[in-house]
């Protein structure tokens, strides 16, 4: 679409629309398609809402209305995550450890089994073609044999395409003081924020608290719900079985050796002996088992779905093992490197002992006397305090069998504002970006003027999405996702938007899996205006010059 501009859409829509019959009255047609409303982000997250901005204008291009309204993160969480209350919106979804596995993000967004509130298909996809493909792919656990069926995992997905369609793959950026810290590491998919970095960072002078700046807040402190910064707290306050390795591969944890069987439905992990909580309580085979039975028990929505494949879990000394229905290649990844083991002598009282909540996963273990207002976990941080709206401070324990830092502490810092994380950085306020809504060629050039900062932007896993609620008309119809993608100007973004710091999403899996990335599947922003009007029109809708149309006798099917 560029370069096209509003006598070349005019010409385009007369033309191929056919809005006049041949003795000059005007078409049939039915009601108009109302405006629709997009939601997304504040115009202070740049190239965000540049990407939203860009597309509406696209898609207005094309005859729909569109109304733009930008939303509080946490708003627009609630809004989509859980109240699926929304026409189309775009959140985005970052870099994690269990998203270097092929099956994580496409499962979660497109399999059926993910529709519920609080689980991440919220377009409400729903298609016994693409659940197919998703689960064959599951199957297999020898990558050579599986990657084939990923493939054609991509290939069914985005031919439809279903409620969501992946824009782009920004950059993932940090910046660090490295005249204060270092020991940071980078990790393909990841970015810094990874284990490698939290077990690795020193610090080179006096100041041993490493203030983190993060854009997100902090809406819970629980290891059973989501939200990012929620998680990178207790990712590092727990433990898992197995963390995911540099390679994606899972390498050992509170885990230090596993077996697998013949048949790849039975693993048995070797626990680590001698461990213990930061209460001084012993973290134990039993407390692996208690946490995935309670999970399976109660249906945790943020992780449930991992354990599809789990017919039963139990110890023998320190011996876990794991009995599956069938092989499940993603468990390692989706369970066993996310699932954060739950000390049982304090989570076999919850949710019983809180009389203001009906489920495990509405319970805030920092704001409860059951656990001094703390965090009971075994990794190798320790909450110390929440500072609402604010952030969170994590002291280092005095001893981890698998790493212990060089540093006393970290702060994980809120900051929304862009200009406000420059102006902190560049005052020596903040000595590690975790992740950012800022500008990328801005933290560049601020990182080449100031000597005490480093830059460094690595391909991400993640990616930005125009997500249609296929529960909304018209979204429900395949003509209109379809004409909407065509209109999304990828390569224009990454480029001129995200100036260079992302890469164009043809696929929910990204190229930084160069394994596992398929890069021949259907690209819907290589086709034209010309298409996206075919389409609706085969469909029943009529074009015209003020606006797209219901066909008057309603849809055939």
């Amino acid at each position: 679409m560029k370069g096209i501009g509003l006598a070349g859409v005019t010409g385009i829509l007369s033309s191929i629309a056919g809005c006049s019959s041949d003795d000059g009255s005007s078409e049939e047609r039915g009601e108009q398609v109302p405006t629709l409303e997009v939601i997304g982000y504040p115009e202070s997250n740049r190239s965000s809402f540049d990407t939203l901005t860009e597309i509406v204008d696209e898609v207005e291009n094309l005859g729909f209305d569109l109304e733009y309204n930008p939303v509080s993160r946490d708003r627009h969480l609630d809004l989509v995550f859980y109240e699926h209350d929304y026409e189309i919106s775009s959140l985005g979804y970052t870099g994690r450890p269990e998203r270097l596995d092929p099956n994580a993000l496409p499962w979660g967004n497109y399999h059926s089994s993910e529709i519920e509130g609080g689980a991440y298909n919220w377009t409400g996809t729903d298609y016994p073609e693409i659940d197919e493909a998703l689960e064959a792919q599951r199957e297999l656990l020898d990558p050579d044999e599986r990657q084939p069926l990923v493939h054609e995992m991509q290939e069914v997905i985005m031919s439809i395409p279903g409620g969501e369609m992946p824009i782009e793959h920004p950059d993932l950026v940090n910046v660090y003081n490295s005249e204060k810290f270092d020991g940071f590491v980078a990790v393909p998919g990841l970015g810094m924020n990874n284990y490698d970095t939290w077990l690795n960072v020193e610090a080179l002078g006096d100041d041993r608290e490493m203030t983190c700046g993060y854009p997100l807040d902090v809406p819970h402190i629980t290891p059973l719900q989501a939200n990012e910064t929620n998680q990178i707290v207790n990712r590092i306050c727990h433990d898992t079985l197995t963390v995911v390795g540099d390679d994606g591969l899972p390498t050992e944890w509170l885990a230090t050796d596993w077996e697998i069987s013949a048949d790849n439905t039975r693993i048995d992990f070797t626990i680590r002996e001698g461990h213990e909580f930061n209460d001084g309580e012993p973290c134990t085979a039993e407390d692996v088992v208690f946490t995935y039975e309670y999970i399976m028990e109660w249906e945790v929505p943020f992780l449930i779905s991992s354990l599809g494949a789990l017919d039963e879990v139990y110890a023998d000394g320190n011996i876990v093992t794991f009995e599956l229905s069938e092989p499940d290649a993603p468990i390692f990844n989706d369970a066993f490197s996310r699932i954060q083991i739950l000390p049982e002598h304090i989570w076999s009282q919850i949710p019983d002992a809180d009389d203001d909540i009906d489920a495990p996963f509405e319970w805030s273990p920092t704001e409860s006397d059951l656990t001094d207002n703390g965090l009971i976990g075994s990794g190798p941080y320790e909450f110390d305090e929440w500072r609402r709206g604010s952030g969170v401070r994590l002291t280092v324990r005095d001893s981890h069998p698998v790493g212990t830092p060089d540093i006393d502490s970290i702060f994980i810092q809120t900051i929304e504002s862009p200009s406000a994380l420059t102006t902190a950085l560049r005052n020596e306020e903040i000595d590690f970006v975790i992740d950012t809504d800022a500008d990328s060629q801005v933290l560049d050039d601020l990182a080449s003027e100031e000597d005490h900062l480093e830059f460094v932007a690595t391909e991400s896993v993640g990616y930005d999405e125009w997500a249609m609620n296929t529960r909304v008309e018209p979204l429900g119809r395949e003509s209109v996702r379809q004409a909407m993608s065509a209109m999304i100007p990828k390569e224009r973004i990454a480029q001129e938007v995200w100036r260079g710091y992302a890469q164009p999403a043809i696929s929910p899996i990204s190229p930084a899996l160069e394994f596992w990335h398929n890069p021949d599947v259907e690209k819907w922003h290589e086709y034209s205006m010309e298409d996206a009007v075919e389409w609706l029109e085969e469909d029943g809708f009529v074009v015209e010059e003020d606006g797209i149309y219901y066909p008057v006798d309603g849809f055939e099917d």
